[in-house]
């Protein structure tokens, strides 16, 4: 959902939503390592990018830009 929103986001890197939205769908995909050993190797690399998505999408929006309240709105 994240992602989505900042696809939408007018200004925003669109890389970021792209590999967040990556991100998801191998996350989905491995959810079901239980039920078949066939997608281990797919939750294995989700369990490397998830974190590295987190990262990269705390950085992006420590260095959103700040837009100022308008002064008696």
């Amino acid at each position: 959902m994240t992602s989505i929103a900042w696809l939408e986001s007018p200004g925003s890197r669109k890389w970021i939503g792209w590999v967040g939205v990556g991100t998801a769908v191998l996350g989905l995909l491995g959810m079901f390592r239980n039920a078949t050993g066939a997608v281990a190797p797919i939750a294995a690399v989700n369990n490397y990018l998830l974190p590295a998505f987190m990262i990269i999408l705390g950085v992006a929006l420590v260095r959103w830009p700040v837009v100022p309240e308008s002064v008696g709105a």
